[in-house]
């Protein structure tokens, strides 16, 4: 639909609208076999890229002075849109999806990635938290040791 609407891929409409205002200049982003950026999966963004990401999201999408989205879209992105009802022992897939992202414990919400990426932010305490995993089978563990071990020392 965006492709339609503006006649540019999804990542070549947020080069100068997102990506390189954060200083993120050229990411990679996987192509559908259409020539489509699949918007749900393959942005690969360093660990320090993901963390200007999640700066931005923190100052509600302001980015030294620029509003580059406006903040009641970020605060309805970020919360509960759709209830979930996982399949796990542990909160962290039950308390619901935003517009791509999940709503967490302690006032966090946060970006999942494939295998152990994730971009936490935590409002009440100002805080991002990023995780640049790969591969990693568990990757639901890394996100509860965020809030067992990281959480305390903020």
């Amino acid at each position: 639909m965006l492709t339609k609407a503006t006649g540019q891929k999804l990542r070549d409409y947020l080069l100068d609208r997102l990506f390189r205002p954060l200083g993120i200049p050229d990411p990679e982003w996987l192509e559908s076999d259409d020539g489509y950026n699949t918007a749900a999966n393959g942005l690969s963004l360093t660990t320090s890229e993901m963390a200007l990401f999640g700066r931005f999201l923190l100052q509600r999408g302001n980015w030294e002075g620029r509003q580059l989205v406006s903040a009641s879209w970020i605060d309805r992105a970020t919360r509960t849109q759709v209830p979930t009802r996982a399949a796990h022992s542990k909160p962290d897939y039950d308390l619901g999806y935003g517009y791509q992202f999940w709503t967490c414990r302690h006032g966090a919400y946060r970006c999942d990635g494939k295998d152990g990426q994730y971009v936490i932010v935590i409002p009440g305490l100002d805080a991002v938290v990023t995780i640049n995993s790969t591969d990693e089978e568990n990757a639901k563990a890394i996100l509860w040791a965020v809030w067992d071990h990281i959480l305390p020392q903020l």
